[in-house]
């Protein structure tokens, strides 16, 4: 499980991994359990999760856009229906209407999130800019 880097050293042990798959990084989003990093100059994404046994390059050719994809279930609690986020996912929307699904957040493998959504919401920002261009 990964912890949010606080220094140079880790960020450039994540810096390493995302060269190591062919990624030179000019910005790295470090989740909680979880790793997304942007190349510009080959318009792609590098995805690392141990947490989810997933570690991914994916090329922005063909992809329209992305976004922040959040499952909720609701119970009732004190006879009041209340919403709690189960899942997220980062989504790349491709030109053919498919998505790749890159996890984010699972309630059954995480107890807390962090500021997970709100950075995953930034890199999705930047990379939805770049692809306008």
């Amino acid at each position: 499980m990964f912890s949010k880097p606080k220094n140079s050293e880790a960020l450039k042990k994540i810096n390493d991994l995302a060269t190591q798959s062919g990624i030179k990084a000019d910005k790295i989003t470090k989740l909680t359990n979880a790793v997304l990093a942007l190349d510009k100059s080959k318009m792609a994404i590098f995805y690392q999760s141990d947490l989810f046994n997933k570690m991914e390059v994916i090329s922005l050719d063909n992809i329209k856009s992305t976004e922040l994809s959040k499952n909720y279930m609701t119970e009732t609690v004190h006879n009041k229906e209340i919403s709690i986020l189960q899942k997220a996912d980062f989504r790349l929307k491709k030109n053919d209407n498919q998505d790749i699904i890159l996890p984010i957040y699972d309630s059954s493998k995480q107890d807390q999130i962090g500021s997970d959504l709100l950075d995953t919401e930034d890199f999705s920002r930047q990379i939805n800019a770049l692809l306008k261009k």
